[in-house]
């Protein structure tokens, strides 16, 4: 083993990114279990969080996992649900209608009081289709 110290989140940089700033981290050489709990483990990350605080790079550490979409571990001092509003907050995640001729996009056009498509139609019909010959064995049996 060398020398080296080891950056907390060494094992998520893929060797493409610029990640230089994390050479001045102050998570440099802190246990990793800190920032990334094994699971089932029992933390909310304060500790890793008041690090994070000190931190001379937190800005760029942030930056690096909300547009990486880093999900687990704390990084740049918040936690996946705090980086993900953040996300949210840029644009970087785009809520989708759900599409015509699916049962979510039947289910939007009901909850909007819009006239349903004909497509959204068919995939209820096919839905509820599908889920009667599971219900009744003996059908099923016989369409088979």
């Amino acid at each position: 083993m060398s020398g080296a110290a080891t950056f907390a989140h060494d094992h998520v940089f893929p060797a493409e990114n610029d990640t230089s700033w994390r050479n001045n981290a102050a998570c440099l050489g802190v246990d990793p279990d800190l920032f990334f709990p094994p699971q089932g483990g029992a933390t909310n990350g304060a500790e890793a969080k008041q690090i994070c605080g000190g931190c001379p790079v937190q800005a760029e550490c942030l930056d690096y996992a909300v547009t990486t979409a880093q999900k687990y571990g704390i990084w740049g001092g918040t936690n996946e649900r705090e980086r993900r509003e953040i996300r949210k907050q840029r644009g970087l995640i785009v809520k989708t209608e759900p599409a015509c001729g699916t049962i979510a996009g039947y289910r939007r056009h009901q909850n909007r009081n819009q006239p349903t498509c004909t497509e959204c139609k068919a995939a209820m019909a096919r839905y509820q289709a599908r889920r009667k010959r599971q219900q009744n064995p003996e059908r099923r049996a016989a369409t088979a």
